[in-house]
């Protein structure tokens, strides 16, 4: 009993292929629809839904109880009416509940599966209202931050940090793990700053001095990694940009082998050409003839033909 569940076609991944119609007509749009079944449809779940029952494409509160796949995730628009089914007392009840499954999933070294309960537990508390909204809210961003920083995912990690300290600035906590995920996205210079201001705040907290002398010694190693990688750059432009000693005919050094190895196939074709000429050079009528059949290879000589009788020669 309770939420009318669609199912699964594929029981293992939570998908449903079917497509599910609504009804639509004029007692849907009364405002007696409205208010018998806008707040709570389908009635409320008593315990927990069997896992087996569930669709990620098809029920908003999925993430409450599994891990979704990689890169799906509720409708929001589905997720909002999801959420909104429920007075602030009884969301305060959903996110506490979903908190201590969260708990107990840190305990197991179950980070998704925390994660997911404490960011679904978060729309809850954001639900509640008032002066313990900003704690449970601020505490549950917290605790998804630590369980992303555990599945190494540093940005959603910051920006869930961020969150908590645009309401409250001094939250050691948040500056902590911010400064955290910056460090392991080589942001030295912003988790430095959160590092300090923490230590400011609680001038004790030995694991904040700590991780803040790891962060100064960090950035260090950084620089002095840029400049020898700077310095081998600038090495390896010079190398080949040097000049090259030239040879007395003009060429470079490193020409030589080919310039050697030209005159070596040259020297061999005049050979080849000579031998091909032959005995037609004893044979050739004129000495133009005779030089065009040895350089062949090269411009022809063109004889010049005598001048005509009466002109300057």
């Amino acid at each position: 009993p309770g939420l009318w569940r669609a199912g699964a076609d594929d029981i293992v991944a939570g998908e449903r292929y079917s497509l599910i119609v609504w009804s639509t007509g004029k007692y849907r749009e009364s405002e007696k629809y409205k208010q018998t079944a806008g707040r709570n449809l389908h009635g409320l779940d008593h315990g927990d839904p069997d896992t087996i029952c569930l669709s990620y494409t098809h029920d908003p509160d999925y993430g409450e109880h599994k891990t979704y796949p990689a890169g799906k995730g509720p409708k929001p628009e589905a997720r909002r009416l999801h959420v909104a089914r429920f007075s602030p007392v009884e969301a305060a009840e959903k996110a506490l509940a979903l908190k201590q499954k969260g708990g107990i999933d840190v305990k197991a070294e179950s980070w998704g599966a925390a994660a997911s309960k404490y960011k679904y537990a978060a729309d809850y508390a954001a639900r509640i209202g008032g002066l313990s909204d900003k704690e449970l809210l601020g505490t549950l961003h917290l605790n998804e931050a630590q369980c992303r920083l555990r599945l190494n995912e540093y940005l959603p990690a910051a920006k869930l940090c961020s969150e908590v300290l645009a309401r409250d600035a001094d939250n050691v906590k948040a500056l902590y793990r911010r400064a955290v995920a910056n460090i392991s996205m080589h942001e030295f210079g912003a988790a430095r700053t959160d590092l300090l201001h923490a230590a400011r705040l609680e001038p004790s907290n030995r694991a904040v001095r700590a991780k803040l002398s790891e962060c100064v010694d960090a950035a260090k190693k950084e620089r002095q990694n840029e400049k020898q990688l700077y310095a081998a750059m600038i090495r390896g432009a010079a190398a080949a940009t040097s000049p090259v000693a030239a040879a007395p005919d003009g060429s470079s050094d490193r020409d030589q082998p080919k310039l050697q190895l030209a005159s070596t196939e040259g020297v061999a074709a005049v050979g080849r050409e000579k031998a091909e000429v032959g005995d037609s050079l004893e044979e050739s009528g004129t000495d133009a003839e005779r030089f065009n059949s040895f350089n062949f290879w090269r411009r022809p000589f063109a004889p010049v033909a005598p001048a005509p009788k009466g002109c300057a020669s």
